[in-house]
């Protein structure tokens, strides 16, 4: 079997997905992305971890409280807000390059 590694940010953008999606299990959003519902699995595990103020992955007993909503709210939207950073940025990089090139030819 072929071990696959993955970026740090598809990680992140995995789990965000699975959490702000609720009605959906680890499967279907695995089986969206392409990858193996364990390894899903493993990264909200790891994630939950990591960000104990986010969310653990919910169980069917789970009730979620509005405070616990509140956080992982805030925290998606500081993540959108990253990644909407580090497009622009990659943008600029991206004209700055193709600028370059054109001059040298």
């Amino acid at each position: 079997m072929i071990k696959m590694h993955y970026s740090p940010e598809f990680k992140k953008y995995a789990v965000a997905l699975y959490r702000a999606q609720p009605g959906k299990t680890i499967t279907q959003i695995a089986r969206e992305l392409g990858i193996s519902r364990s390894t899903l699995r493993r990264w909200v595990l790891e994630d939950s971890r990591e960000n104990p103020e986010i969310l653990a992955m919910p169980t069917k007993d789970d009730s979620f409280s509005s405070e616990s909503l509140k956080a992982e709210n805030a925290f998606l939207h500081a993540q959108i807000e990253q990644m909407k950073q580090e497009c622009d940025l990659l943008g600029r990089t991206t004209v700055h390059f193709i600028r370059k090139a054109q001059r040298q030819t």
